[in-house]
């Protein structure tokens, strides 16, 4: 059976498989290129036609899972998931999901610090074809309110991660192509 066909499978089997297990089944989603839509998708209905929760196996390199290895997704996927079905942490998880959580926002935060020191090296370029200073107080300040807004509580580490990341960012900038 196509994977198609699994996610309507799934979705047509959620009130069934509800009342005997109070899961979604998982099992007949099987990794491929395009499972991560698939398991958004198939999630998403499960979660909507009233599944208590979801089956999902992670790995941090599936190919060497000790089970389960087809339908095991990567722990960024993972937190695409998650995020995508709005879950939050629960502290009666069990430590090592909860870690497995953690460790699929640090890889997600570094990619996004990565793509950001990408753009800055762009922006140096281009200010060094416009005579542009590489030091913008403005700019700077924009990016501290961003980051105070979005850490409300926590303004020092708000303004701990800024310096770090313009500390980066002028260095990029600096670089010559």
């Amino acid at each position: 059976m196509r994977n198609e066909g699994r996610v309507k499978f799934e979705q047509s089997t959620v009130n069934w498989r509800r009342d005997r297990s109070r899961t979604c089944p998982s099992s007949p989603i099987r990794r491929t290129p395009r499972a991560a839509p698939i398991w958004s998708r198939a999630s998403r209905a499960a979660w909507a036609a009233g599944a208590d929760g979801l089956i999902v196996e992670v790995h941090d390199d599936p190919a060497r899972a000790l089970s389960d290895a087809e339908q095991a997704l990567v722990p960024q996927r993972f937190a695409e998931l998650a995020r995508a079905l709005a879950l939050n942490p629960d502290a009666r998880l069990p430590l090592p999901q909860l870690r497995a959580w953690v460790d699929a926002i640090d890889a997600e935060l570094a990619h996004l610090v990565q793509r950001r020191l990408e753009v800055a090296k762009v922006i140096g370029a281009s200010k060094r074809q416009t005579g542009r200073a590489v030091l913008d107080p403005r700019r700077e300040a924009a990016v501290r309110r961003t980051y105070r807004e979005a850490l409300s509580g926590d303004a020092e580490l708000a303004d701990k991660l800024v310096d770090l990341l313009i500390e980066a960012a002028r260095h990029q900038q600096s670089i010559e192509d």
